[in-house]
């Protein structure tokens, strides 16, 4: 398999991770996106013009759909926030003390 093949690969593998919410997935290609995309940058004039064009297009458009995503996590972390400000987030235990749930949107939040 060739460099752009391989990125072909890659590029279409993270458009169905970013599709599925698979964000796991995309952090173990990440690596080997940057290696296969810095070797590209550097070979552009090996490779004929139809085939760049179409790879740019691939991960502009996965740039796109990770943009949208990350929207999509922020919304929702805004609105978890709204509701754990305004819920009591409680339980109680087996022998009936109420104990106060540990919210995790701020580790959510360090993650993006």
């Amino acid at each position: 398999m060739n460099i752009a093949s391989e990125l072909n690969k890659i590029l279409t593998d993270e458009r169905n991770y970013l599709l599925e919410g698979n964000f796991e997935a995309l952090e173990k290609i990440i690596d080997k996106k940057s290696k296969l995309v810095e070797w590209l940058s550097s070979n552009e004039t090996n490779l004929p013009r139809e085939i760049i064009t179409a790879l740019r297009s691939q991960a502009t458009h996965n740039e796109a759909l990770l943009v949208a995503s990350q929207n999509g996590v922020k919304a929702a972390l805004v609105v978890l926030k709204r509701t754990s400000d305004t819920i009591d987030q409680s339980t109680y235990s087996a022998n009936g003390t109420r104990k106060r749930m540990i919210s995790s949107t701020s580790s959510i939040m360090q993650k993006i």
